[in-house]
């Protein structure tokens, strides 16, 4: 049976024949033209004389005008069909008006939802596709507070095979490390300390949540969907913990056209955007698994309610590779040691050098515009915490440190705080609304740090009244107030 035009298809139909006789409307327009110039004065005089007109004058004239604009008109369309081809026109009514019994639905009907679900699966077969490849994250941690915006910047190259074979190596800072692993053989290995760890570990997994590879990153990476990348199946591993939320269309990143997708992790309060190349090969570009997301700590940091943060992943310095086991083992460098766990060397390190030698010397500027001297409180026991208001533990370990302390001063022990780079009105903010008394110095260039071996905070030092250090702590036990009460105790009933 013969489909019923509707109207919009039969003036399609009609408009996209008639270009075919365009020479000829453009010649009666022509006669049209020369006629009018010559009637024109009558066609004047009747439409417009004063006291001659009559209803069956004025009715003629204004046919003659009513042809003369219907035929421009019609020349118009014309000469439009011709440029464009009538027979697309026609192509672009017709997509407009979809038949009711069509099977099949345009490309441009497809639901924001649709397509963000085409895209990700997409996305994520490209990569199930990929044997071996490599890429360049650049990591960025931003934090706002009503006093400050504080940056920090990571960079790590990284290469994946499927055999297993994965190796990050940090770029950014130079300080952090490199992890490789190969089939089920994980090493780890920390410059700056000179210390590297080996163990068995089943897959890629494990690899990336395992302690000493945040410690090699410097946690930057523990987030940057390193494990659905490389997975077997991307999709599952992506979609088992998030849901699609919503599509915002295309976007360009650093001149790329990029899908953006908005996901959102089960029992998160902010959303995740995606921005994943449109194309044949739709490498993510960025990931941000948070944006002006409120920063969540403890009730004793009263600041943390007014800090955003934003975490950004940006992908870049994508490369296919062939996969190769050419010069892949890690080989520990000549000197570096070999410990159990890169997470606990640290403390480790800095007990072993400083426990029972001279504390390093050294003078600070504090938050009040005085300055602190190590080597004017010879005589006294001197607590040492090494410190900052972003640091969760720092902000557990102070009040309890600044209490102990306080109960001691009366038997000559003296605290102070080495604030790692931040400014005196970021510090004083804190200590203000936290009720702290402390006295607080400023490690501006954390300079003193280094003196003491300080790799992660809070790390507390005990200095007798000798000069000497007698002990090291690093990070904030369940019971810190027990173990520098005993400490403090046994360093003054050793002075005396």
């Amino acid at each position: 049976m013969r489909e019923r035009k509707t109207g919009v298809a039969q003036s399609v139909d009609w408009l996209s024949r008639v270009h075919v006789y365009i020479p000829l409307i453009v010649e009666i327009n022509s006669c049209i033209d020369f006629l009018l110039q010559l009637l024109a004065p009558m066609i004047s005089f009747l439409l417009f004389g004063a006291n001659l007109l009559s209803d069956d004058l004025l009715v003629f004239g204004n046919k003659i005008l009513d042809m003369r604009t219907r035929f421009c008109l019609v020349m118009l369309v014309a000469l439009l069909l011709q440029c464009s081809s009538g027979a697309k026109i026609a192509a672009a009514f017709s997509a407009t008006e979809p038949t009711s019994n069509s099977s099949t639905m345009s490309a441009s009907t497809e639901s924001d939802a649709a397509i963000a679900e085409r895209v990700l699966r997409e996305t994520c077969a490209f990569y199930r596709s990929l044997q071996a490849f490599s890429f360049r994250i650049t990591s960025d941690l931003n934090l706002k507070t009503t006093d400050k915006v504080t940056d920090k910047i990571d960079v790590a190259d990284l290469q994946f095979e499927r055999a297993p074979y994965f190796r990050v190596k940090t770029r950014r800072p130079k300080r952090a490390g490199e992890a490789t692993l190969i089939d089920s053989n994980a090493s780890f290995y920390k410059p700056e300390w000179r210390v590297y760890s080996t163990r068995n570990l089943s897959n890629i997994n494990e690899f990336v949540k395992d302690q000493d590879f945040g410690c090699v990153t410097d946690g930057a990476l523990k987030a940057a969907l390193l494990e659905v990348l490389t997975a077997d199946d991307p999709y599952s591993e992506l979609m088992k913990s998030r849901s699609i939320e919503s599509y915002k269309g295309l976007d360009t990143v650093d001149g790329v056209s990029c899908h953006h997708l908005v996901l959102r992790r089960k029992g998160a309060s902010c959303a995740e955007h995606y921005y994943l190349t449109a194309g044949k090969q739709p490498w993510i570009r960025v990931y941000r698994p948070e944006e002006n997301c409120p920063l969540v700590t403890l009730p004793v940091v009263e600041t943390a309610a007014k800090t955003a943060m934003t975490r950004t992943f940006t992908y870049t310095n994508f490369r296919r590779r062939q996969a190769s086991s050419h010069g892949r083992k890690f080989k520990p460098p000549a000197g570096a040691l070999k410990v159990s766990q890169l997470v606990f060397s640290s403390a480790n390190d800095a007990r072993q050098t400083l426990v029972g030698k001279s504390a390093p010397k050294f003078e600070v500027g504090t938050v009040n515009g005085a300055n602190f001297s190590l080597s004017k409180l010879r005589g006294k026991v001197v607590v040492i915490e090494f410190w900052a208001t972003w640091c969760s533990p720092c902000c557990r370990a102070m009040p309890v440190i600044d209490r102990v302390c306080g109960d001691f001063a009366g038997q000559g022990v003296q605290f102070i705080a080495l604030n790692q780079k931040e400014d005196a009105s970021v510090i004083k903010s804190f200590l203000q609304k936290n009720s702290l008394t402390s006295q607080v110095g400023l490690d501006a260039k954390g300079q003193v740090a280094a003196l003491y071996h300080v790799v992660g905070i809070p790390q507390t030092v005990v200095v007798g009244k000798d000069g000497k250090v007698k002990s090291v702590h690093v990070g904030c036990p369940s019971d810190l107030r027990e173990i520098l009460t005993q400490d403090l105790s046994s360093a003054l009933k050793l002075a005396n």
